[in-house]
């Protein structure tokens, strides 16, 4: 707004509107926490997601055991912790729960190699991009007789291998089909995103800057319903890139042919 105004104001209070806004729909819920249970957390989710989606599925990634079997180790010494916390307070609330899985998931994740752990983060990052809504069609999705997430290997194209090889062969056929659709699709993203960051490049480069975000979020978890929130940006990328194929073929059939 400053660069296009002169005046930083309008800008200030438009960036004060959004987060009053964005924060409402929030505050009972962090209120009730705080009031309820003595803490300002939104949810008491955090230690369960950073113990088994981000340590276990690491965990998985890079041994090569299916998911399932190092969710089983993990909870076992988490049920433990928590037994013993039972014993020592009166109370145990969800938040205390969370607390305690917190503590274990940071150690457990400090046992973790950083290159583990960037690779995983590039595994949610190339599933989040690349799979298929279609695999989450309820008719489609009842072939599926083989989970991705337990499927043994270490590394995303052999975890895929295993998940293909012991699966349904219907389920495979719609999956390629999905596939070839998805691959289609972000070649147009990433094309629509290079024209635009040539023509409008501080709207190419912010709208960059939340598909990372998101994508950096979700970590190593996968799937196409946690790409929702950067959908409508690769919408506007892709329809970039049609738009220009068409106005390309469109310039060329009229120089072969004439016309207006």
């Amino acid at each position: 707004v400053w660069r296009l105004t002169g005046n930083w104001r309008r800008g200030a209070i438009a960036g004060l509107i959004v987060l009053v806004f964005g924060a409402l729909p929030a505050a009972p819920i962090v209120w009730r926490n705080a009031t309820t249970f003595g803490t300002f957390q939104l949810t008491s989710q955090s230690g369960t997601h950073l113990l088994h989606w981000v340590v276990g599925y690491s965990r998985a990634f890079e041994t090569g055991v299916p998911f399932g079997r190092v969710s089983i180790i993990l909870n076992q010494e988490l049920d433990q912790r928590i037994t013993k916390a039972r014993h020592q307070q009166e109370t145990m609330t969800p938040f205390h729960v969370s607390s305690i899985t917190m503590s274990l998931a940071k150690e457990e994740l400090a046992k973790t190699a950083m290159s583990t752990l960037v690779k995983a983060w590039m595994s949610g990052i190339i599933i989040n991009l690349s799979a298929p809504t279609l695999v989450i069609e309820p008719r489609v999705r009842k072939l599926n007789k083989h989970s991705f997430m337990s499927s043994s290997g270490s590394g995303l194209i052999q975890r895929t291998i295993s998940f293909l090889k012991n699966n349904d062969r219907q389920f495979i056929f719609w999956i390629t089909i999905g596939l070839v659709g998805s691959a289609i699709s972000l070649a147009f993203q990433i094309l629509g995103w290079v024209i635009l960051l040539r023509q409008m490049l501080w709207p190419a480069i912010f709208s960059a800057f939340a598909v990372a975000y998101f994508l950096i979020l979700n970590g190593p978890i996968g799937g196409p319903k946690y790409r929702l929130p950067i959908e409508p940006i690769l919408i506007i990328f892709q329809s970039v890139a049609v738009i220009r194929l068409f106005s390309w073929l469109r310039i060329k059939y009229h120089e072969k042919f004439g016309g207006v």
